[in-house]
């Protein structure tokens, strides 16, 4: 197991976890990760499982057994922000294994409409990886959602 492979002080990002799988929220400053993260706290996977939050703004990263594993810097743990209200304690999830990368792009960064199915290595390790736009986290969560929940990616050329 190595600890922190990113950097002692994980990365600028959110996760929130879904029984035994993550999903790690990657953007600027300002574009809705946190936002997306708490959309993602209301929703359920469509077996039911709900969604907690593993870390919001700073994520540590270790891998264990071939796989990213997302968890919060103590100081944080249970902790995210809801621009304009403030900081809101929730209940916080026990780390966990990254099944999906959300990289919130900001505009003038176009969205394909219908892209390749992409992946990305954090870490040395291979995540199924998705690009949305920055600020639309209610669109987003139901992505996720339906990603998590089993939801295949079909290549628009294989089609």
């Amino acid at each position: 197991m190595s600890d922190d492979p990113l950097g002692p002080g994980g990365i600028h990002a959110s996760a929130v976890a879904f029984g035994h799988r993550a999903v790690l929220i990657r953007g600027v400053a300002g574009s809705g990760k946190s936002a997306l993260a708490l959309a993602l706290l209301s929703r359920r996977l469509f077996d039911g499982t709900p969604g907690r939050l593993l870390a919001d703004d700073r994520v540590r990263l270790r891998v264990e057994e071939g796989r990213l594993v997302a968890f919060a810097p103590d100081t944080l743990k249970g902790l995210i922000e809801a621009r304009g209200v403030g900081l809101l304690r929730v209940p916080a999830a026990e780390p966990c294994p990254v099944a999906l990368l959300v990289d919130l792009l900001e505009a003038p960064e176009p969205c394909e409409r219908m892209p390749a199915r992409a992946d990305d290595t954090l870490a040395g390790i291979v995540l199924a990886a998705v690009r949305w736009p920055a600020r639309a986290s209610t669109t987003g969560a139901d992505l996720v959602v339906a990603l998590l929940s089993g939801a295949e990616r079909i290549d628009p050329d294989a089609a």
